[in-house]
């Protein structure tokens, strides 16, 4: 028992310090993005551009009276699924790909997580400016709703560092496991409501119940479009915050010092 609580302590302490270091692996973050535009033309405006590319295919295709989802609709919905989907996949290679710098520098395992997430968060941020301009241009109103975006984007960065952090070791120890969430992933997409409404389907309004994503862009989507998110969205993603969360820190406790040999 003793043993085990050394442990579980060790492990909040690696992942407090490693957030304490936060100047490291902020700039660390930002060295990763920009270097992976080193001598393009346009830069980092690659990312949006990408993302107005897959917004504009989806609403010709699905948006409007084919999918009862407007241009507004489908663009928070793609743009903040991105965030989703780079949180889950980011933390099944972090590890493996930091290997030589946790094998040979004595730092704290989570401040690869952390550089990781803050690299994926700052590419991510690179499509905000997109996506408000499009609100903006489409008129959609801005009231007392819209600061419910404020705690809804919190929890959603929480959620993913758990999650991260659970892939991460999980993935350590199951290396085929970064393959299942990829195409995990790719499923989810289309099982979630990010580019298609409910409406009157039955089929629909049964996957979107029961898949937890669904929540997870209400409580961002919502708020952008002028409205307030269910209470019910609130308590499951509340839910998944703080079961994630202690989730994530006992496995990590147990299984810390076992991450340098498996990967």
């Amino acid at each position: 028992m003793a043993e085990r609580e050394f442990e579980q302590k060790a492990a909040l302490g690696d992942l407090i310090e490693g957030a304490l270091r936060w100047r490291s692996w902020i700039t660390l973050a930002y060295y990763d993005f920009v270097s992976g535009f080193r001598r393009t033309v346009v830069g980092p405006f690659w990312q949006p551009l990408h993302m107005a590319a897959w917004i504009t295919g989806l609403w010709l295709i699905f948006g409007g009276n084919r999918g009862n989802a407007s241009l507004e609709y489908i663009a928070i919905g793609v743009v903040f699924w991105s965030l989703f989907q780079s949180f889950m996949t980011s933390g099944t290679v972090v590890f493996e790909q930091n290997r030589v710098l946790i094998l040979s520098i004595p730092n704290p395992l989570s401040l690869h997580l952390y550089r990781r997430l803050a690299f994926q968060t700052i590419k991510w941020a690179t499509n905000l400016p997109i996506l408000m301009v499009l609100l903006i241009v489409l008129g959609t109103p801005i009231g007392s709703e819209t600061f419910y975006f404020a705690p809804g984007i919190l929890l959603v960065m929480v959620n993913g560092l758990w999650t991260a952090l659970l892939f991460a070791i999980i993935a350590s120890r199951f290396r085929d496991f970064q393959f299942a969430v990829d195409a995990a992933t790719r499923l989810l997409f289309f099982l979630t409501p990010v580019f298609w409404s409910v409406g009157n389907d039955p089929t629909r309004s049964l996957i979107a119940r029961y898949n937890p994503f669904t929540y997870f862009l209400e409580i961002v989507r919502e708020p952008l479009l002028g409205n307030s998110p269910s209470l019910l969205a609130w308590q499951i993603v509340f839910a998944f915050t703080v079961c994630g969360l202690l989730l994530s820190v006992l496995v990590y406790g147990r299984t810390r010092r076992f991450i340098v040999f498996w990967i």
